[in-house]
């Protein structure tokens, strides 16, 4: 009988094409009619025998002397008469099995050529094969990541692991909750602030709620107005500078303020009338009908006196640092937003179709100034100061008929003003305007740049004025 190889799963059988059947029967050479030869001392046989069938590609048959058949080894692998035994897979066998096993695999356990049914492992990785025999793969644990069978298996992070997937698992990814290297399948975040990259094996991320501001499971979760946080999430959460709640995802910011807002401060409060951002929760009504937020109403001016000493402030740095005399000032009151309206109608330097905050309205060599009520101390400041511009420009040169220099000239005195007082943020307004303010304001700024304070002043040194020399 013919042995081929056989596969079942992977299950692989190799045997040799040939083995030494058992001897059918015992004969007496005594009654033999010719002499027979021993085939395996050569001698003759001269009392009983063995007389035995080979099996391989052609039929024939083996005498053997009983002192051969007793003495003779054995093949480990067919069982057939060795004449020259060789070592072999761990084995004693004849020359016939060495040629046909001697290129057979080796068992990746106990390291010798198979010589019967082994199983093949793939690694689903590189693809790389590994055989080991039948003996070793029975007898061996498996190893709980690739499932082969090893003979020496490591503890690692609550699996099982050969040699090979515990030097894959230094190299594995490691889990944010349970801070193990990840062995099977699992999730990957984004965390975008970082620019890293956050994994969870699947266990965790199945047994953990998920955090509500980065959607990544957690296994420490606060909660936050009702909402579950993770600790790094809470750490950088900001508050609503109108109502004071946690801002989750979406805020909203101004630009020079570093104050953020809440979607629902951003969309469903009011904004305020004097510096645009939102109100908050608690506005403030003013008696005009007008919404300031509180830090608006915090530096409020409400007070006459107050606004004189102002004005008395800026009119002083004017004068002493560019020479900006204009004539006196009869009265300074403040006006009610219907009042102001009006007035800005009637006024050629006031912006048309906006209500003014402040206005010079100019009776000869005397002006009145009128301003609106509640506006913060800095703007206030930056309200006089350009107005107090509008009126040098129109005192020197009462004819003056260019409004982009006229408004550019006002702003880039109300910088200067506001630079002087250390109010940084209103004077980056100024530079970041995109209307004929912020146009006139760069127009001027530059002329500063290449000619310096006389350039700027020179533009109003008509007929008849005085020369400005600073």
């Amino acid at each position: 009988m013919l042995l081929r190889e056989k596969s079942i799963v992977l299950i692989i059988f190799i045997t040799a094409a040939f083995f030494i059947a058992p001897a059918e029967c015992l004969y007496d050479a005594s009654f033999a009619a010719e002499t027979l030869i021993c085939d395996i001392c050569s001698g003759e046989i001269t009392s009983q025998y063995y007389r035995l069938k080979e099996d391989g590609a052609k039929k024939f048959e083996t005498l053997v002397c009983e002192s051969c058949y007793e003495k003779t080894p054995r093949c480990e692998a067919c069982t057939g008469f060795m004449r020259e035994a060789r070592k072999f897979g761990g084995k004693n066998i004849c020359a016939k099995c060495y040629d046909y096993y001697k290129d057979s695999p080796l068992c990746a356990i106990c390291k010798n050529n198979i010589m019967g049914s082994y199983v093949k492992y793939s690694d689903s990785s590189t693809g790389a094969a590994s055989f080991v025999c039948q003996a070793c793969n029975d007898s061996s644990k498996k190893c709980s990541l690739c499932g082969m069978p090893s003979a020496s298996l490591s503890q690692t992070a609550g699996h099982a692991l050969c040699e090979k997937c515990v030097l894959k698992s230094k190299t594995a990814p490691v889990c944010k909750i349970c801070n193990n290297p990840i062995l099977s399948s699992y999730m990957h975040y984004k965390d975008r602030k970082n620019d890293t990259t956050i994994y969870v094996c699947d266990p965790c991320a199945k047994n953990n709620r998920k955090c509500f501001v980065c959607g990544v499971p957690d296994d420490n979760l606060s909660e936050v107005q009702q909402k579950q946080v993770c600790a790094g999430c809470f750490k950088d959460l900001k508050k609503c500078y109108g109502c004071g709640k946690y801002i989750f995802r979406v805020s909203y910011k101004y630009e020079l303020a570093e104050q953020q807002y809440c979607a629902d401060c951003q969309q469903n409060t009011d904004k305020c009338d004097v510096c645009g951002l939102p109100t908050g929760a608690n506005p403030v009504k003013l008696t005009d009908g007008r919404k300031i937020c509180p830090d608006c109403e915090s530096t409020a001016v409400k007070n006459v006196n107050e606004v004189r000493d102002l004005y008395a402030a800026v009119s002083g740095f004017l004068i002493d640092e560019y020479r900006m005399q204009i004539g006196n000032v009869n009265k300074i009151s403040f006006k009610e937003i219907s009042e102001m309206r009006e007035l800005g109608e009637k006024t050629p330097t006031a912006e048309k179709g906006v209500v003014p905050l402040g206005i010079f309205s100019r009776h000869g060599k005397e002006f009145d100034i009128f301003v609106q009520n509640n506006l913060p101390k800095n703007l206030l400041i930056g309200v006089l100061a350009h107005e107090y511009a509008h009126a040098y420009v129109h005192d020197r040169m009462p004819d003056f008929d260019d409004t982009l220099i006229d408004e550019g000239f006002a702003e880039w005195i109300r910088h200067k003003t506001l630079t002087k007082i250390g109010d940084e943020k209103g004077a980056k307004l100024i530079e970041m305007r995109k209307d004929i303010y912020g146009d006139g304001f760069k127009k001027v700024a530059e002329i500063e740049k290449k000619s310096g304070l006389n350039g700027v002043f020179g533009l109003f040194n008509g007929p008849g004025t005085e020369k400005n020399t600073n």
